[in-house]
């Protein structure tokens, strides 16, 4: 996969992002968003919703989390969107056992190792990759 923008869509720091500006922006893949967001939410209903201006390089992003860390974070861009989640070693564990596609499995194994665990950044510009997903935030959920 080709090396995604860094700056969200939503720049000004003054204008958080609403569910019309992002179905503007997001345009077909706002119902995968929404999918995702349904889904930590029926698996985890005490989830958090925050969406975050980062800084000026970044622009805002939004995130689901627990009480102690990100669940997931997305981050909204013209026509898709991108999923990053971090994986402490428990998890990653669980991810290397699964039958999650082998791309997703590669690419961690062949990221920055950071102390929290390792990144995983999946653009979302089609239906291609919810199941993984779906999968991802089941095995993230679990620990």
């Amino acid at each position: 996969m080709s090396e995604e923008p860094v700056i969200s869509v939503f720049q000004d720091k003054d204008q958080m992002p609403d569910a019309q500006g992002l179905k503007i922006q997001l345009e077909d893949t706002y119902a995968y968003w929404n999918n995702i967001h349904d889904f930590v939410l029926d698996h985890y209903p005490k989830a958090v919703e925050l969406w975050s201006f980062f800084s000026k390089k970044y622009g805002w992003g939004y995130r689901l989390k627990d009480k102690r860390r990100a669940i997931i974070y997305l981050t909204p861009y013209s026509g898709y969107f991108v999923v990053t989640m971090l994986f402490g070693p428990r998890a990653l564990a669980s991810v290397y056992a699964s039958d999650i596609d082998p791309w997703i499995k590669k690419t961690l194994e062949e990221g920055k190792q950071y102390p929290e665990g390792k990144v995983l950044r999946i653009p979302v510009k089609d239906a291609t990759w919810l199941d993984s997903i779906k999968k991802l935030i089941a095995i993230k959920l679990a620990f």
